[in-house]
């Protein structure tokens, strides 16, 4: 069993980041998730939309549907950790890992009620999971940024 807490990540008795610093980990397979100057490479989900703010994504959730981005180049089987910030008006965010295109289909991740930075990680099922960006009240406004999914060999 994969625990996360805070940046020690354990897999029966095994500690990783802390024995690497997370140096260990792999390239990042997120494009664009600092959004210095536009939001390329991410869709809107159906009813969400994403506008570039200022280095960051606003993402605007209706029905649970934000945003995402297909991640490619995943290693079936490979452990990955998935990091953020995430910011808030009225509802708290939420991230999933699911389907192609839909992100929160299926989900091999959720992680619901961020606000503020954020970490969780999932076995790819897949060479290609879709990352949602959505909100746990099924509608708001969420502010993101530094958006990284990155393999932790070994585990």
């Amino acid at each position: 069993m994969l625990l996360l807490n805070n940046k020690i990540i354990t897999k029966g008795d095994k500690h990783i980041l802390p024995v690497c610093g997370g140096s260990c980990l792999g390239a990042n397979k997120v494009v664009n998730g600092t959004f210095d100057v536009d939001v390329s490479s991410w869709l809107p989900l159906y009813s969400g939309s994403i506008l570039w703010n200022n280095g960051q994504a606003d993402v605007t959730v209706v029905l649970y549907q934000g945003a995402y981005q297909n991640i490619t180049g995943l290693t079936i089987g490979s452990t990955y950790l998935v990091t953020g910030v995430a910011t808030n008006d009225l509802t708290t965010a939420r991230v999933y890992i699911g389907t192609i295109n839909n992100p929160g289909s299926s989900p091999v991740l959720n992680l619901r009620d961020i606000d503020g930075a954020f970490s969780g990680a999932f076995v790819a099922r897949t060479e290609t999971h879709g990352l949602g960006l959505s909100s746990s009240d099924g509608s708001g406004v969420s502010t993101w940024d530094n958006l990284m999914i990155r393999e932790i060999p070994g585990i």
